[in-house]
């Protein structure tokens, strides 16, 4: 990496900032997690976006479980009107057993 850092045009750039790229030396690393970043701006932007991710992966394993539910319900419903069916259609001896 050849490139200068953005705070210290004088030192080697080591590192760029995850969210926006920036070249940074090693003393202007803010590290979280083992990831460099530039500023609190910048990893409170992360910390953000990772928490949204957290949130839609929940939403869709609320709307995934409600969707079982349904699909199950749906399905007892249609076993008991068969069900049903079939034992009109024996008791009325269409159908014989």
């Amino acid at each position: 990496m050849s490139k200068v850092c953005l705070n210290h045009p004088d030192r080697e750039a080591t590192n760029r900032c995850i969210v926006c790229f920036k070249p940074l030396c090693d003393e202007c690393v803010i590290s979280d997690n083992g990831e460099a970043y530039c500023s609190e701006k910048c990893l409170n932007q992360a910390r953000s976006t990772v928490g949204n991710i957290e949130r839609f992966q929940q939403a869709e394993k609320r709307a995934k479980f409600r969707r079982l539910i349904a699909n199950t319900f749906k399905l007892i419903v249609i076993l008991a009107v068969l069900g049903a069916v079939a034992y009109y259609l024996i008791d009325k001896k269409i159908i014989k057993l």
